[in-house]
């Protein structure tokens, strides 16, 4: 569910809590685990509840973006995702492709064809 440094963050703090030796760095850390959870179950609509419920700060980082718009795209809610992954791209302008990836899978879902190939290349 994590990619890049936001994974490798949280996949250290998940280590850490199992061992029974670290708090969470912040609130948004369980945000983010509850969120996965969820997702894995495929409870996309209770995964982005989650995650719009978290504090303005989570909104700061590029996992909220990348699972909050593969939820709306599961969701079939593609505009929505659409919009999401652009707000990743706005935060993480260097390895990026996740967000371009999805955000062109939703136009295409939309059937804007020419965004998506631009979002593809």
């Amino acid at each position: 569910v994590y990619a890049g440094a936001d994974g490798r963050a949280l996949a250290r703090w998940y280590a850490a809590k199992i061992r029974g030796t670290a708090a969470p760095p912040d609130a948004r850390v369980p945000v983010f685990l509850a969120a996965g959870d969820a997702m894995t179950r495929r409870e996309f609509r209770a995964a982005a509840d989650l995650l719009r419920a978290a504090d303005r700060a989570a909104a700061r980082e590029p996992a909220y973006w990348d699972m909050l718009g593969r939820c709306h795209f599961e969701l079939g809610e593609y505009h929505a995702a659409a919009e999401c992954f652009t707000g990743g791209v706005a935060l993480q302008p260097r390895e990026n492709d996740r967000f371009y990836l999805g955000r062109g899978n939703a136009r295409l879902a939309l059937g804007d064809f020419r965004a998506a190939a631009a979002d593809y290349d």
